[in-house]
């Protein structure tokens, strides 16, 4: 289980998700840097965040060292694209060897690709279904 004290945690992709996200880490005392390629993204994140916010493509190296991959505790990818989810995660785990490596999935079949990395995907589109699922049948 991810400790979320003082852990240091990069967020790519600051849509409605991962700005709600990175509100809650940084709530919960988490050191968090957020990238995004459109600087008005960071608009989204709540007045409660602490943390820092970069503006870049996440698939360039240079900003991922920018923001701080080498030192981070957690990757945690948020972005609505599969392929730079898994891009960007193969570089957190391969390369910088980041302990926990976590991506949103919108193409559940494509959660094999992910774990052949190492690599936890999520759905939000099946965790849904699931809690309407279970309005309905309870």
């Amino acid at each position: 289980m991810f400790k979320a004290k003082n852990q240091i945690v990069l967020i790519i992709g600051c849509g409605r998700l991962g700005a709600a996200l990175a509100g809650l880490l940084s709530e919960r005392n988490c050191v968090v840097t957020v990238i995004d390629r459109e600087k008005p993204a960071f608009d989204r994140l709540p007045p409660s965040f602490s943390g820092a916010a970069v503006t870049g493509d996440a698939a360039d190296v240079n900003t991922l060292v920018a923001a701080g991959v080498g030192e981070a505790d957690a990757v945690i990818l948020m972005t609505g694209n599969d392929n730079v989810n898994l891009f960007v995660a193969q570089i957190a785990k391969e390369i910088y060897r980041t302990p926990k490596v976590v991506s949103r999935l919108s193409d559940p079949e494509r959660e094999a690709a992910y774990g052949a990395f190492g690599v936890r995907a999520l759905s939000a589109s099946l965790f849904a279904a699931k809690d309407f699922a279970e309005e309905v049948i309870s």
